[in-house]
């Protein structure tokens, strides 16, 4: 594989698992929380909550049947709601989470904007055959990072060309060109 394949290649790879991060998994807010006679297990994306995009995981599951503090059975035919408030008063946001964004079907998954900084408050509704019930947690949310994912990817795409570009001049200085004859010139041999 030439250089500059193993680096798109290796780009790839980098970015694709950003992606595949997205859906499940993150820092854990919540784990095996009550939520009537549910437990509930939240991740957020990212460790650190920032103004912005949000993707948030649930796992519903009904509690183990020796220890009811663990997860049993997962719940698979829940409504699940995220509210989330911020503590200074302002309106509410509310998403559906769903397991048909999901890549593994267990989890509920949803996205939102999370519009200012501050302390919020995110609430878990969640119904189901055996009853509703809801969970919640605070978290601080920061200011949108200066460098973004746009940024990052314009700085990779750059890069990229770069390797290329640097191939390819290589590949070429590697041939030698004759300068053109003029006719009745002789050559040097």
């Amino acid at each position: 594989m030439k250089r500059p394949t193993r680096f798109l290649a290796l780009l790839l790879i980098l970015l694709g698992s950003k992606i595949a991060h997205a859906h499940g998994g993150g820092a854990l807010q919540l784990s095996n929380a009550p939520a009537g006679p549910y437990l509930v297990s939240v991740w957020t994306q990212t460790d650190v909550l920032r103004v912005g995009r949000l993707h948030v995981t649930v796992a519903v599951s009904q509690p183990a049947a020796d220890d009811p503090t663990q997860a049993g059975e997962p719940v698979l035919d829940a409504s699940v709601r995220v509210v989330a408030m911020p503590a200074s008063g302002g309106p509410a946001i509310a998403s559906e989470a769903t397991t048909g964004v999901s890549l593994n079907k267990l989890y509920y998954e949803t996205d939102f904007d999370l519009p200012a900084a501050g302390v919020w408050q995110f609430r878990f509704e969640v119904e189901g055959p055996a009853g509703s019930g809801m969970a919640t947690f605070a978290a601080d949310v920061l200011p949108a990072a200066n460098v973004g994912w746009p940024v990052f990817a314009a700085v990779a795409v750059v890069l990229a060309l770069a390797a290329w570009l640097a191939q390819s001049r290589a590949r070429a200085g590697g041939r030698t060109r004759s300068a053109p004859r003029r006719p009745g010139q002789a050559g040097h041999s």
